[in-house]
């Protein structure tokens, strides 16, 4: 290989994971919408790039269920479903549930207390109503409760799984009620820890983790899934 071709496939490799990036948060976000077609030719050119690189990165997006081809093999936003919500919450809770009991033996002071400082950063963002950190805060909670399982199997699963969940979650309005149940699952899930009860933090992992899918279904039942 050239020192010409190799320079262009780096680009061409950047432009598709820049190309993945914007499509994948227009898609969380809401931008590009559930059933909305995607016209390669109108994204290639509102986003300046070749349709090589574009193709590549929408590749990937099928690949993590975020587009696909309708009935009319039209390629298309994938669609939300309660059934793809329940599915999605119940493997939530069977690895969440897993990590939070192999926590129990694993976890060390320092994750302890790391655990502990977010808690109490997630107060004062609650108190101040700053619910944008309150919503990176809660997932760097349960970052670290995973990786404390030291299974690295259980780990890769909740990232992939948590990009996939984000779409369902990112409909939820974080206001004082939802910030409050949230700090007091984290703060149950931390004195389990702490008396080194493997049963009671896995049972409440699974009640918190059931009150945000029904905080979910609450808010986007007006899209009539």
């Amino acid at each position: 290989m050239s020192f010409n071709s190799k320079i262009s496939k780096i680009e061409r490799n950047y432009l598709n994971e820049e190309a993945y990036k914007i499509l994948k948060e227009s898609i969380l976000s809401g931008n590009l919408k559930p059933g909305e077609r995607i016209i390669e030719d109108n994204l290639a050119s509102s986003m300046q790039i070749s349709r090589t690189p574009l193709r590549e990165a929408l590749n990937k997006l099928k690949s993590e269920g975020m587009v696909c081809y309708d009935s009319n093999k039209k390629l298309v936003v994938s669609e939300l479903s309660i059934k793809e919500l329940d599915d999605l919450f119940g493997v939530r809770i069977a690895l969440e549930c897993y990590a939070a009991r192999l926590a129990c033996k694993n976890i060390t002071k320092e994750e302890m207390e790391k655990l502990w400082s977010n808690i109490e950063d997630t107060q004062i963002a609650n108190e101040s109503k700053d619910y944008k950190k309150v919503v990176v805060l809660n997932g760097e909670f349960h970052d670290i409760l995973a990786r404390s399982s030291r299974n690295n199997c259980i780990v890769n699963m909740l990232n992939s799984l948590k990009e996939q969940i984000d779409r369902y979650r990112r409909m939820v309005i974080w206001n004082v009620e939802e910030a409050e149940r949230s700090l007091n699952g984290h703060k149950a899930i931390y004195e389990a820890l702490k008396n080194n009860d493997s049963k009671k933090v896995s049972d409440i992992s699974e009640y918190y983790i059931n009150l945000a899918k029904e905080g979910v279904l609450k808010r986007i039942s007006n899209y009539n899934l």
